[in-house]
């Protein structure tokens, strides 16, 4: 299991920030490899095909995002799982978002996830260099993300 934990602060209202880790569509856009995001449940349930490249493997995942649990403003917890069925390459990953108000207009957001890669080509690699590209992954979106959120927020 590789576990990823960062945390986030924006000077930007927990409402905003909440409302745009729900519009599934600009969030997908700050997600490394996201290609394509499907609602099977609003608020609950999505498909997501997730492209990345690890080492000398390019991969595809068609990926199952539920959401295991919701306090709206304050955190949602995900269960995500997917397969490349070409590699046979298995992925699950627990992630857990927590929003805080720190100040009035201000936001912290702390991410953590566990995930689990196991099977196919990937065995090969070891876990170093999948934690390295999970980590890659995971600072590029917070990167992301925060760009996005706050230009909505300055507009």
């Amino acid at each position: 299991m590789i576990t990823v934990s960062r945390k986030v602060s924006l000077d930007v209202g927990v409402d905003s920030v909440w409302e745009f880790l729900w519009d599934i569509p600009r969030l997908s856009g700050c997600i490394p490899g996201c290609r394509k995001v499907e609602m099977l449940a609003d608020q609950q349930l999505y498909a997501a095909l997730m492209e990345q490249q690890v080492g000398p493997f390019k991969l595809a995942f068609d990926m199952q995002i539920r959401v295991a649990e919701v306090e709206p403003l304050r955190r949602v917890a995900l269960a995500i799982a997917g397969q490349d069925p070409k590699l046979q390459v298995k992925v699950d990953q627990d992630l857990r978002v927590a929003l805080d108000a720190p100040a009035e207009g201000k936001t912290e957001i702390v991410i953590d996830s566990e995930v689990n890669v196991g099977g196919g080509a990937l065995a090969r690699v070891g876990k170093p260099l999948l934690q390295m590209h999970i980590n890659r992954v995971v600072d590029d979106f917070v990167r992301s993300l925060r760009n996005r959120i706050e230009a909505a927020a300055a507009s």
